[in-house]
């Protein structure tokens, strides 16, 4: 391997281990831990951290694996407008969902 490939090699690789640290993120915030297989509504502060965490990774995806970040600025801008609307709309609906229970 030729030390022009292992640039090629490396962003990649931490690219991964970035996303894995947000499912890992996600994981903890959501409370999966061993023996709980039941369901419950999360407070606000774990769905925004989990939001988060998977906005980051699906960032990742686009700029690294789809090759966004070579398109051009119009493209990036709605990509990004997407993720956050989707971001916005998700803690919109627990945060709904969290005053409906109170009530």
């Amino acid at each position: 391997m030729t030390r022009q490939n292992q640039g090629s090699v490396k962003i990649p690789v931490i690219v991964w281990a970035v996303a894995v640290g947000m499912t890992v993120t996600s994981l903890l915030a959501a409370g999966a831990t061993e023996g709980t297989a039941t369901a419950n509504i999360l407070g606000i502060v774990p769905v925004m951290v989990i939001m988060i965490a998977g906005l980051i990774k699906a960032w990742l995806i686009l700029q690294y694996y789809l090759e966004m970040r070579f398109s051009t600025g119009s493209w990036r801008g709605l990509f990004m407008a997407f993720l956050i609307v989707i971001g916005g709309g998700v803690v919109a609906a627990q945060a709904l969902l969290l005053l409906l229970g109170r009530a």
